[in-house]
C-alpha cells in the first residue's frame, strides 16, 4: 500500500522488518524501486520507435514518478511538456 502511494521510505521500512517476504511483499517493493528507471528510458526512447508522445505518455510517467516517491521529477517533467497540461495531470492522487 506504501509503495503504490510513492511512500518509499515508509515502504522500505515496513518491508525490512517483514518476516515472511512472500511474492507479494517482494513485488510491492520491486515496483516502488525497480520500474522508475526503466520507464523513464522506455520513455525517453519512443522516438526511435517512430511513437510521439502524447499526453498520455505524459501523465502514465508522471504517475510512475509520483508513485514511487519522485514528486520534484513529476512535476519538472510536467513542465517539459510540449503542450499545456490538462488539470487532470496535475491532480493526480499521489496519496499525498
Amino acid at each position: 500500500m506504501y509503495a503504490n502511494c510513492g511512500r518509499v521510505n515508509i515502504a522500505r521500512y515496513v518491508f525490512d522488518r517483514v518476516f515472511d517476504k512472500n511474492i507479494v511483499v517482494c513485488n510491492a517493493i520491486i515496483r516502488c524501486y525497480g520500474m522508475v528507471e526503466e520507464a523513464q528510458e522506455l520513455f525517453a526512447r519512443m522516438g526511435d520507435y517512430a511513437v510521439k508522445q502524447n499526453e498520455k505518455h505524459y501523465a502514465c510517467m508522471v504517475d510512475t514518478l509520483g508513485r514511487a516517491g519522485y514528486l520534484d521529477r513529476a512535476v519538472a517533467l510536467i513542465k517539459t511538456m510540449p503542450a499545456k497540461p490538462e488539470k487532470c495531470l496535475w491532480c493526480l492522487n499521489w496519496c499525498l
